[in-house]
């Protein structure tokens, strides 16, 4: 998406986490994280951030022209989630691997996204900061194909 828009693409977790083996271990503090954001913008023209930032100071939301919000049903996002860890960890996810025990919990938190199960990173909590926007949102609603996906959003 950010391609066909001509804007740099910025992924939300790589504002989050410090770098580590495994990932996904050691927040990035919310002060540095911001430092790290701002910097990475600092001269873009048109940028484009993915992922969840709900852990994120609202400040972030002045500098939005619009967002996305991608909801799609959770047989297909879990078998997304559990492909995109199998690619990502390998074996080590099955029983008895080294990221075995974290993947179990990941996996967990996302079945209970839904119905807001797992804490701050649920459906009821991205729809209560998407209603805080002070821009357009658009929602995608299922599993849809991503040139329609972007049409939509081009057309915004």
């Amino acid at each position: 998406m950010a391609e066909a828009l001509g804007a740099k693409h910025l992924d939300a977790d790589d504002f989050a986490w410090a770098p580590s083996e495994p990932p996904f271990v050691h927040r990035i503090e919310p002060a540095e994280r911001w430092a790290m954001f701002t910097a990475a913008i600092a001269g873009v023209e048109r940028w484009a951030l993915s992922g969840s930032l709900l852990r994120w100071d609202d400040e972030v939301m002045a500098l939005f022209d619009l967002v996305v919000f991608l909801h799609i049903p959770q047989e297909a996002r879990i078998a997304r989630l559990l492909a995109r860890e199998r690619q990502r960890y390998g074996a080590n996810i099955d029983p008895g691997g080294s990221q075995y025990e974290s993947n179990r919990y990941f996996m967990a938190a996302a079945e209970g996204y839904e119905t807001g199960e797992y804490p701050v990173q649920n459906l009821p909590n991205a729809r209560a900061w998407l209603s805080r926007l002070p821009c357009p949102v658009i929602e995608i609603e299922g599993v849809v194909p991503l040139s329609e996906s972007l049409a939509t959003v081009l057309a915004a």
